[in-house]
């Protein structure tokens, strides 16, 4: 049977996530090199337009299985123009696996086409409510790809994205603090810099010096007047009267030092 007929045969069934994944399996050791010819009937018959989201379970959250996902992932490079069609179309999700794998496929696509399409997300993983250093390390991964692509402009924006200091000072969240953002912690901010920050340098010098002063910029603001992250124009004068440190205080009005 054609590709096109077995999905529209098992389309007909009530399928479970562990018996897609049983199907999606089975595709993988039948047609080798061919299972990327799948995608397209599958997008046809519209196994990605329903993903699964978040499930709230008391004070727990589950993240449902995404199979057809985790088959995108598998198969997205060796068919690019499908794989984008239907990574731009998928409904937004808070779900662990959709985002894995969503980024997974992105990571395989043509430099020309994952740049439209981190262009056309970035506006949605803000509201991504959680923390979670795989995410993050997957998209860095894609950042990585566009900076050394020659794309710096998304590759830093991106990174800007990622590695932008919490609001709240703290380094990680759950997915019901509103405050929390999609990014790494310190540690691996830290870990990440040090990796790249060389090459980053080499490509493109004035993109990172940019991307790094919005990092300090955004450092300092938060314990100033966000109005004027790097300390009003009078505290140099203020502090040359006192003979020493101004008061300085931070965003809630406290007193850092003085």
């Amino acid at each position: 049977m054609q590709p096109h007929e077995i999905v529209a045969e098992i389309k007909r069934f009530p399928l479970d996530a562990a018996l897609l994944q049983h199907f999606f399996d089975r595709v993988d050791e039948t047609r080798g090199d061919h299972a990327h010819e799948f995608l397209a009937p599958l997008r046809a018959q519209g196994f990605y337009e329903h993903i699964p989201d978040i499930i709230q379970e008391g004070d727990s959250v589950r993240h449902p299985p995404w199979p057809a996902g985790r088959f995108l992932a598998k198969h997205a490079g060796a068919a690019p123009e499908i794989a984008f069609d239907i990574l731009s179309k998928l409904p937004e999700s808070r779900n662990r696996f959709v985002l894995v794998h969503s980024f997974d496929a992105a990571a395989l696509l043509p430099l020309d086409l994952l740049d439209n399409w981190v262009r056309g997300k970035r506006r949605a993983w803000r509201r991504v409510h959680y923390w979670d250093v795989l995410l993050a390390e997957k998209l860095g991964v894609i950042a990585w790809r566009l900076l050394e692509g020659g794309r710096p402009r998304s590759g830093l924006a991106l990174a800007n994205f990622l590695l932008r200091p919490a609001p709240t000072g703290t380094s990680e969240a759950d997915t019901r603090d509103p405050q929390a953002r999609l990014r790494v912690d310190d540690y691996e901010a830290e870990r990440l810099i040090e990796q790249h920050l060389q090459e980053s340098v080499r490509l493109n010098p004035l993109a990172t010096v940019l991307f790094f002063s919005k990092q300090l910029e955004r450092v300092l603001s938060g314990w100033a007047d966000p109005k004027y992250p790097f300390g009003h124009r009078e505290t140099g004068e203020r502090e040359r009267l006192n003979g020493g440190w101004g008061e300085v205080r931070r965003r809630d009005g406290t007193l850092l030092k003085q």
